[in-house]
């Protein structure tokens, strides 16, 4: 299932608040897994961002033709 790139953002900001609470109270393992997860999410959001551009920008030029 390939998610759009806003789904993307969406799981990296749950992410840092879930880094977040794991910096507030002191859980080092959550902390890891919440900055882990977000920093994968937020390049997954990157690349499927690139990959959308692209397929938009293909669309408009077979539009055009």
């Amino acid at each position: 299932m390939k998610l759009n790139s806003k789904w993307n953002y969406v799981m990296c900001g749950v992410n840092i608040m879930i880094a977040l609470l794991g910096a507030v109270l002191h859980v080092l393992w959550l902390l890891g897994v919440g900055a882990f997860f977000a920093m994968f999410n937020y390049y997954v959001a990157e690349m499927n961002k690139e990959i959308e551009n692209e397929q938009f920008r293909q669309s408009i030029t077979e539009t055009k033709e």
